[in-house]
């Protein structure tokens, strides 16, 4: 093989490589790939909330804030999902693509809040019993 032939072979896999990179970049920043990941972590959130309270880890007056941040989180995704289902092609549509994008980001940081949020309350509610301990204490 001559010098000639490996340049033309290394960029020909740096081409496609630089394109698969674009592509996969652009892919993840779809709105519908945006609502997936709001969903992965809007429902492990759900689930560690439903675990906490079963195990009387998150107090009475939280538990009433958490539900109605879950309820109100809950109604804004089924909005936002259906302008994903909606969305087409155009400038118009590069806009509005624009706009969800910035919404389903709000979405994935609430979700991430409350995640957070329910994992404080229950680490110190088990300190308050005595069953967590901090790293320096042990």
């Amino acid at each position: 093989m001559n010098d000639h032939t490996f340049d033309l072979v290394i960029g020909v896999l740096a081409l496609v490589s630089a394109i698969t990179s674009i592509l996969s970049y652009y892919h993840s920043r779809l709105p519908s790939q945006r609502m997936e990941k709001f969903d992965k972590i809007f429902g492990h959130s759900k689930k560690l909330f439903s675990r906490a309270r079963e195990d009387g880890l998150i107090t009475a007056s939280l538990q009433w804030t958490i539900s109605a941040t879950i309820t109100r989180l809950e109604a804004s995704s089924l909005a936002a999902r259906a302008r994903v289902y909606t969305s087409s092609q155009g400038f118009g549509a590069y806009v509005m693509r624009r706009e969800l994008l910035n919404e389903i980001n709000i979405l994935i940081e609430e979700a991430e809040a409350l995640r957070l949020s329910i994992t404080i309350s229950a680490q110190r509610q088990l300190q308050l019993k005595g069953y967590w301990r901090e790293e320096a204490d042990a």
